[in-house]
């Protein structure tokens, strides 16, 4: 306060803070001025998204910080916000009336600040407005203690029920040695009737072959073989002939079945 020696009224605004006097009640009363504003030199590389991001999550908290949460059902005038503006970028956001004006002032100055801030900051990485009765801040940055939202009790119609949310069992995996083992299975079992089938077509093959040897053979030996006894049946006048009609210088002798006798060629001429 020692740089306004003197004046009636002055104020100083900190970021965590500010410090006002008058020689006059301003309690519940709303002003305007004299206000700061205060915003970063480097611009978000995607400022329209920026803006965006900012209007919506501001709007939001403004209702928050005049009237009051409905889950707590608090009214502090004060509330913080947290936003993804792409990829893990966040923004995080802050404003605040003081606790003396009704909620619909805090709601209107709120307003007024945040039209401010977003005439004064387009695209900056951060900025602040503030005025006697609130002020509203924004940061790429946490700047402020985040804490997380907290976790909703569990109803009465499923405190005792379990919910699977884990998705239906994923398929069974084979582990590496199992998948090798059944590989090598199914490749024997391949191999084994694949020798299996070439045996059976050797085997078959040769009998085959063997058969038709056999039929061939079978063939020949019967056109070298002896002639039958009825080929060998003359009738009388060509054995006549053969022995030079029972000549005795043919006989060779005689048997249980009577006298033997050479033949002549051409009974063996008529053999052939």
């Amino acid at each position: 306060m020692q740089y306004c020696p003197n004046q009636k009224k002055a104020i100083i605004y900190y970021v965590e803070c500010v410090v006002r006097y008058a020689n006059y009640s301003f309690f519940s009363n709303v002003e305007h001025d004299p206000g700061l504003y205060w915003n970063s030199s480097i611009s978000f590389y995607n400022p329209d998204r920026l803006d965006q991001v900012l209007a919506i999550t501001m709007d939001g908290l403004i209702t928050k910080a005049a009237f009051g949460s409905s889950t707590t059902k608090t009214k502090t005038k004060f509330a913080t916000g947290e936003a993804k503006i792409n990829g893990s970028q966040q923004l995080y956001c802050f404003m605040q009336c003081t606790p003396d004006i009704t909620e619909n002032a805090c709601r209107d100055c709120l307003l007024y600040a945040l039209a401010k801030l977003q005439y004064y900051t387009h695209g900056k990485e951060w900025g602040l407005d503030y005025i006697p009765n609130c002020q509203v801040r924004y940061h790429l940055v946490p700047f402020y203690e985040v804490v997380p939202p907290p976790s909703l009790p569990p109803s009465a119609s499923t405190e005792n029920t379990t919910i699977n949310t884990t998705g239906p069992p994923a398929p069974l995996q084979l582990s590496s040695g199992k998948k090798r083992k059944t590989s090598a299975t199914f490749i024997t079992t391949i191999t084994l009737a694949a020798i299996l089938v070439i045996l059976l077509v050797i085997f078959v093959g040769n009998y085959l072959i063997m058969r038709k040897v056999k039929s061939s053979g079978e063939a020949t030996e019967n056109d070298n073989s002896m002639p039958s006894v009825e080929s060998l049946q003359f009738d009388f006048g060509t054995i006549r002939d053969a022995t030079d009609n029972f000549s005795h210088a043919n006989k060779l002798g005689e048997g249980g079945f009577g006298p033997v006798y050479k033949v002549i060629r051409c009974i063996l001429m008529q053999l052939q």
